[in-house]
């Protein structure tokens, strides 16, 4: 929103759930929503409406049917298993689509592709060599991660640590959200999504950052320029083990992956191409 509010956008969020990483936004009453979308002049709409259903007539989108049928231009955005498990119905026809990752528009092919914004001049390279051991991030959510294998992350550093490297696993676990800058900084390495093919926002934060990341990128190497991240190969051990004893192939991985974070994912950047699509809608 501040880099929207640079452009001369002000934005309001309609937040009926609250972030579990402690986003500090203010929930939103059911008046103060209908209030809010009937003073913009564009909606944009993240996948599950903010009046989802109404389950006694069976309609779905009720509020993003309206505000479309009454000729407010509104955008749909979906960002992941909202298209690939088939949860999003959307039932209204949006004047424009986004997906958040590439492997979507394969389920929605007349979308574009709008990267995930990342703050540069927030998440930033540390001044210096993270101090010995080296320490490796990865995502531990909640009840466990449906694409991170945390358990599989662990069991390899345990590996590694018995062969005599010196290293930590440092799983990114209930973290506040104002922490995650310095976090990543701590980090010599950072494995991501290992299943599904498609790498996460917190890849991106972490390559920021300036931190080498293990990542499966096959469904979404066609859009990409160049290697990235460095691939997965199936076996985690014997990457982290290559990473961890080739400290210059280390830091070109770093570097290469920051610069494509830059390049694509810069929020400035992803902020300048929305509103370009709100104005052209409007």
């Amino acid at each position: 929103m501040d880099y929207q509010k640079r452009l001369g956008v002000i934005a309001s969020v309609i937040v009926r759930r609250r972030h579990p990483f402690g986003f500090e936004e203010k929930q939103s009453s059911r008046l103060e929503g209908l209030l809010a979308i009937g003073r913009a002049d564009v909606v944009h709409y993240h996948w599950t409406s903010w009046v989802e259903r109404l389950p006694v007539l069976g309609v779905r989108n009720p509020d993003a049917r309206l505000i479309s049928s009454l000729g407010k231009p509104i955008i749909a955005h979906f960002h992941g298993d909202d298209l690939r498990k088939n949860l999003a119905r959307i039932e209204f026809k949006p004047d424009h689509t986004f997906v958040s990752t590439p492997d979507l528009l394969a389920y929605a092919p007349d979308a574009e592709w709008l990267p995930n914004p990342i703050d540069c001049e927030t998440f930033t390279p540390a001044e210096s060599e993270p101090p010995s051991p080296l320490r490796i991030g990865y995502y531990d959510p909640p009840g466990g991660g449906v694409y991170v294998p945390a358990d599989q992350i662990a069991s390899a550093i345990s590996e590694l640590q018995e062969a005599g490297f010196k290293i930590e696993g440092a799983p990114a676990r209930n973290l506040p959200r104002a922490t995650m800058p310095d976090y990543y900084r701590s980090l010599s390495l950072w494995v991501d999504k290992l299943e599904g093919g498609f790498y996460g926002i917190m890849a991106c934060e972490a390559a920021a950052s300036g931190v080498a990341v293990i990542a499966s990128t096959k469904k979404v190497s066609q859009y990409l320029d160049e290697p990235v991240f460095y691939e997965f190969s199936g076996n985690l051990v014997e990457d982290l083990k290559y990473l961890l004893e080739d400290p210059e192939d280390r830091a070109k991985v770093a570097e290469r992956g920051r610069a494509y974070v830059q390049n694509r994912h810069d929020a400035a950047v992803v902020a300048e191409r929305t509103v370009e699509v709100y104005r052209s809608i409007t």
